[in-house]
């Protein structure tokens, strides 16, 4: 185990109630390199507590439910017990109780990660041209035709930033999310995903690499 890194049974919590799915990370450096702050907000839990002061009771069993039907399809090789050593229906007891049975469960379900490999990342940046890349998408047909399910994603995802300037840790960041969300599926580190892509995206003219305005709009007032 690392300088820095929790015992097993203490590993950052990123929790998706939607899908079940259950990530698990060594230190808060890197749940934090493995999600958005948005989506940290609503995902990551540090202890047992956040799940209590976060949701009611009734919450908790549903996210119980969730994860343990989720495991029964899908758990992991890094998965460090035994699903079936938790029960299917919600433990009737407290709920402070309650709390530290789900993070018990998440802990011994959940996909152990690492942190990524990382690539060498410049300081360079990219200028998306949004309300060109709005219109495709708009145009189903259009988008469809022109990239393949994959590139679609990561397109969206760009655009859906919000932000018409990206530096490459932060495109990494987005498309990392997708995965993270299991709406993107590579085992490829997010930045190869988007080298992939990119030259295409440059040559349809939805993004400039080292966009001219970046500097003059960035630069403190």
């Amino acid at each position: 185990m690392s300088k820095n890194e929790l015992p097993l049974n203490e590993w950052i919590v990123i929790f998706y109630p939607q899908t079940g799915t259950v990530r698990l990370c060594p230190t808060l450096d890197v749940a934090r390199e493995m999600i958005s702050v948005s989506s940290a907000a609503k995902h990551l839990y540090r202890s047992p507590g956040d799940f209590r002061q976060r949701h009611d009771h009734h919450t908790l069993e549903k996210f119980w439910q969730v994860a343990r039907k989720n495991a029964e399809f899908h758990l992991p090789q890094t998965a460090t017990g035994n699903v079936e050593s938790h029960p299917e229906t919600p433990p009737d007891t407290d709920t402070e109780n309650f709390a530290k049975l789900l993070w018990e469960l998440l802990q011994d379900i959940g996909d152990r990660v690492r942190a990524p490999q990382q690539t060498q990342l410049t300081k360079e940046h990219y200028e998306f041209k949004r309300a060109q890349m709005q219109e495709l998408v708009d145009d189903e047909v259009a988008f469809k035709k022109k990239y393949n399910n994959q590139a679609r994603k990561i397109f969206r995802a760009l655009l859906e930033s919000g932000k018409q300037f990206l530096l490459e840790d932060e495109i990494r960041r987005i498309i990392l999310e997708l995965v993270m969300k299991r709406e993107l599926k590579t085992k490829q580190d997010p930045w190869v995903v988007f080298q992939y892509y990119r030259p295409q995206f440059i040559k349809d003219g939805f993004v400039l690499r080292g966009g001219s305005n970046y500097v003059k709009q960035t630069r403190p007032r």
